[in-house]
């Protein structure tokens, strides 16, 4: 199948033919009007000629008077003064008068020709008369007779009759002027050849112009054609360049708007499918929990009664007593995954009093230094003063806090510090705890995940990756969020952000 004409191409093409049409029709208007001008003074010239002449040719032709000799002859007003020669040299100088005469005869009243310069000039008694009856119709008028014909070749001629009279006296000959249109043809050929010329440059111009004007004209429409296509590929970031304010213009711009509204859809219909796995995830980790709670809870806290018993009585010296020690500790991390499971899986009950977080991060690293997680890490506060008062669960905030400052510890087993600030944030509206540790940093990978449920990094038996996301569920009860920033060797910060919801000052 031949290949559709492109847009670029159409309009090269119409430009084109525009232009063409407008040079043909323009050409031939002006060659008709030219060419009716110039045989209008053509006429006009060839008909002065023949009255200013018309008697100097009778008088170069011969004298005017009554002639003896034959009876059809005897009246005809003329005859020669010399011989045919000399007649033949006094004629052909007004032939160089006007250029496009290219016959001269003189006719007598009653037809005879005299002479004709199409027939060697011949002159004098003996022509013959005229056997064209519509040229001897013409003889009989008394003025100036204008004609204009076409010989069998197709060439365009004039034939003017001009009489000629004696003074106060009828007219006795006629002289014949046959006048030619071949310069008037020549020159309107050679204005066509002009045309031509012209028009083959205006048309290279055209074509140039118009190629130009295509790509200017077709260009944001590629444009747009191609943001489509990435549109289509899924790419709503892609813009196109809008220049202009034409239509044009104003498309590319509703083009663009157009790309960044699908771009906010598709966003929010991620955060909303992500909400949604995050539901059913919550409620399937709610079903699971309430199942742990009641079939494996209370089974294990009875397991971790009795070995408690048993750990209690037994010496410290008997081979038993360490795998008693591990049934105790096993039981115990057992009984943490339910709580956890069951502490992320239904909303959180707050006690909401008034809070200043200052206070409440200065009591979770005084309560961190005494624990033995903690016995290499050392623990610096930057504490703001006068920050406005929360309305807060200051338990559940310590809870957050707490976690987040086991995690950092855990990532320095050898030792390293914890640094814990306060401050008003007043970009995001709020106040603003920042967590920030020496340790080995997260990797960007697994920084995206970190929040996600029971996702962890730990070893097997060291966390049931629940604690991030339970600290996430209890700040956005509180209205807040977190984030984390981290690098490979550049430890981790975590920054959790309270909204300002009663602005008074701290005590």
């Amino acid at each position: 199948m031949m290949r559709q004409i492109g847009i670029r191409a159409k309009v090269t093409v119409f430009v084109s033919c525009l232009i063409v049409g407008i040079i043909a029709v323009n050409a031939v208007i002006t060659i008709r009007t030219e060419r009716g001008e110039r045989e209008r003074q053509l006429v006009e010239q060839a008909r002065l000629f023949a009255r200013l002449t018309a008697a100097d040719v009778a008088r170069s032709y011969g004298q005017t008077g009554p002639l003896a000799g034959p009876p059809d002859i005897a009246y005809s007003g003329i005859h020669p003064q010399s011989g045919e020669g000399g007649v033949e040299m006094r004629l052909a100088r007004f032939f160089s008068y006007l250029p496009d005469l290219t016959r001269l005869s003189i006719i007598s009243r009653n037809g005879l020709v005299l002479y004709d310069s199409a027939e060697g000039g011949a002159a004098g008694p003996g022509r013959a008369r005229l056997t064209d009856a519509g040229l001897a119709k013409r003889l009989e008028l008394d003025y100036m007779d204008v004609v204009r014909f076409t010989d069998p070749s197709g060439e365009n001629f004039i034939d003017i009759l001009a009489p000629v009279t004696e003074a106060g006296g009828p007219q006795f000959l006629k002289v014949r002027y046959i006048v030619s249109f071949r310069s008037l043809d020549a020159r309107l050929s050679a204005i066509r050849n002009e045309f031509i010329a012209l028009a083959g440059f205006f048309i290279a111009v055209g074509i140039i112009g118009a190629a130009l004007f295509s790509r200017r004209f077709t260009k944001p429409l590629i444009d747009l054609k191609t943001g489509a296509g990435e549109i289509a590929r899924g790419n709503l970031d892609y813009v196109v360049k809008a220049e202009g304010s034409d239509e044009i213009g104003e498309l590319s711009a509703s083009f663009n708007r157009m790309a960044r509204s699908l771009g906010q859809h598709r966003h929010e219909l991620e955060e909303a499918k992500s909400e949604l796995v995050r539901s059913e995830r919550m409620a399937a980790v709610g079903e699971l929990a309430a199942g742990l709670s009641h079939e494996i809870d209370n089974p294990i806290g009875v397991i971790l009664g009795f070995a408690e018993l048993l750990l209690e009585d037994m010496p410290e010296d008997d081979p038993r007593h360490e795998d008693l020690s591990q049934i105790v500790e096993e039981s115990k991390r057992c009984k943490r995954i339910v709580r956890g499971l069951l502490d992320f899986s239904r909303p959180p009950v707050l006690g909401v009093i008034p809070t200043d977080v200052s206070e409440v991060a200065r009591r979770t690293a005084d309560a961190a230094r005494s624990q033995r997680l903690f016995k290499r890490v050392v623990i610096t506060t930057e504490l703001a003063e006068g920050l406005p008062v929360l309305q807060a669960d200051p338990d559940r905030l310590k809870q957050v806090f707490m976690n987040l400052m086991i995690n950092a510890a855990q990532a320095m087993p050898d030792g390293g510090g914890i640094k814990v600030s306060t401050g008003y944030d007043a970009a995001a509206g709020g106040i603003r705890v920042v967590f920030e540790d020496t340790g080995p940093g997260i990797p960007e990978e697994e920084l995206k995940r970190v929040f996600e449920p029971f996702f962890t990094t730990k070893r097997p038996g060291e966390g049931t990756g629940l604690g991030l996301a339970i600290c996430v569920r209890l700040l956005e009860e509180h209205g807040g969020r977190i984030e984390a920033e981290s690098g490979p060797g550049m430890g981790a910060r975590f920054f959790v952000t309270l909204p300002v919801t009663s602005p008074t000052v701290a005590p």
